[in-house]
């Protein structure tokens, strides 16, 4: 017989991991949009301009 909670234990586990897994995921998406707009910078645009393109872009989408 299994000891109590075992079954707790195991998806408690899962649970972290998968949580760990996004937060990696996260870090490693936050990494590259950095490196996009290093590179929107090295080709002359206007990062500042480019952000506020994107924040517009992302409110109209969450109107429709």
């Amino acid at each position: 017989m299994s000891e109590p909670g075992h079954n707790s234990k195991e998806q408690l586990r899962a649970i972290v991991e998968r949580v760990e897994r996004v937060n990696e995921e996260i870090k490693d998406l936050t990494s590259g949009r950095g490196d996009i707009f290093t590179e929107a910078k090295s080709n002359g645009f206007d990062v500042k301009a480019l952000r506020a393109v994107i924040r517009l872009r992302a409110s109209y989408a969450g109107t429709n």
